[in-house]
């Protein structure tokens, strides 16, 4: 109709109206634009606000196994210490057997977070960076991500070297007995009630391996990966704090 209207308008040479329906169209191309635009806007938005809450409830779940893979790990450093102090106080093994014989095993354990990088894969490869407004808070976000997957400590599939070193040359110290019911019930159940007699009996077993008393205060010494992930844990906090700020601020369009 406004192409019938605007070849009328030619016809008759009326070059008034034939202006006012160029206007008319630009006028309705630029409001359908900025329409357009304001609702490619809101979804931005929506997406980036979307974004922040699955990076916080990420974070504050990274939180939580990061917290609990250090206090494991200074669990298995202790044990460590006291199979090490052993060595020197024999009296030690009479004292707490069954504690000796968990820590045999458990001393070289190493339990990284399994870290949550859901969000941070998916905006990645959704190419969604460029909807962030908070270029430092991505920045952040992008520097924790990598510098954990970058982590020698970080978790593999595979067992490390050293603890699979200390397991080799562990290997008959403990009997298979023993290791079944460590690898069944877990390092931390309360649920063992082992001998002094099989504790001394370990504990011979263990003398006579200088390779394994050699090898213990390599293989059990846990302070560079608590180290590590205490500073995750830094990071993740202070993130944490950022996502939740973010997340009560009103979003400006």
């Amino acid at each position: 109709m406004i192409l019938r209207r605007f070849m009328k308008h030619v016809t008759d040479q009326n070059w008034f109206a034939v202006g006012l329906d160029v206007l008319v169209v630009i006028v309705g191309i630029f409001l359908g634009l900025q329409v357009q635009a304001l609702y490619e806007e809101r979804d931005e938005r929506d997406r980036e606000m979307d974004y922040l809450e699955r990076f916080h409830e990420d974070i504050e779940q990274n939180i939580e196994v990061i917290e609990e893979s250090i206090k494991h790990q200074l669990v298995f450093q202790e044990m460590g210490k006291f199979v090490l102090q052993t060595i020197d106080h024999p009296e030690l093994v009479n004292e707490r057997p069954t504690y000796f014989i968990l820590s045999i095993e458990a001393a070289a354990y190493a339990t990284p977070p399994n870290i949550s990088s859901n969000t941070f894969e998916a905006l990645n490869l959704n190419g969604d960076r460029l909807i962030f407004r908070d270029e430092q808070l991505l920045y952040e976000l992008t520097d924790y991500y990598n510098a954990i997957n970058r982590s020698p400590v970080s978790n593999r599939p595979e067992i490390p070297q050293l603890q699979l070193n200390y397991f080799m040359i562990s290997s008959g110290i403990l009997t298979s007995g023993q290791l079944d019911e460590i690898n069944t019930k877990g390092p931390f159940s309360e649920d063992y009630q082992f001998s002094e007699e099989e504790a001394l009996a370990v504990y011979d077993r263990m003398l006579g391996r200088p390779e394994f008393k050699n090898f213990l205060p390599r293989a059990t010494g846990h302070n560079f990966r608590i180290r590590v992930y205490q500073r995750w844990l830094d990071q993740a906090k202070v993130l944490g704090d950022k996502l939740k700020q973010k997340l009560t601020m009103e979003p400006t369009l």
